[in-house]
């Protein structure tokens, strides 16, 4: 795909306070639709006539007192073969992107412990699921981790 993605090996004080509506790329394209600081941050392109999609990264408290970092995409794609095209493209691009991202961040985790005790962890949802808000147009189905036609 030869996308030039350059990750920072540090906090970015400017990157710690996102807003909804703020673009987090240099393109624009990922655009902050939801966050809830501490716990829920949720991603997604402009929108778009055709297309909408959303990425949550979610942390969530264990019960021995770690944290789960949960990371979800959901799109709503047009019907029939367009629809089923652009899956088997986006499928495996976001596999493997957020396959990587999710080994990167375990590595800078496993690099830099924490100095001081994490804040009090928030209360715990009901399911996975509900810990990621929806900000499509139309309802997920739940627990859909890849994308698929709608």
């Amino acid at each position: 795909m030869k996308m030039k993605i350059v990750n920072a090996d540090r906090v970015l004080p400017e990157f710690q306070t996102p807003e909804v509506g703020a673009a987090i790329d240099r393109a624009g394209n990922m655009i902050v639709k939801a966050v809830e600081p501490n716990r829920v941050l949720v991603l997604g392109p402009p929108p778009m006539p055709d297309f909408d999609s959303t990425w949550a990264i979610a942390l969530l408290p264990a019960e021995d007192g770690s944290t789960r970092l949960l990371s979800r995409c959901r799109a709503r794609l047009p019907r029939g073969v367009k629809g089923r095209l652009m899956s088997l493209i986006l499928d495996p691009g976001q596999f493997l992107m957020e396959r990587k991202m999710l080994l990167e961040i375990k590595k800078r985790a496993e690099e830099h412990p924490l100095a001081e005790p994490a804040p009090e962890p928030l209360p715990e949802p009901h399911t996975a699921d509900d810990a990621i808000p929806w900000t499509g147009s139309s309802s997920p189905e739940k627990n859909s981790g890849a994308v698929s036609p709608a």
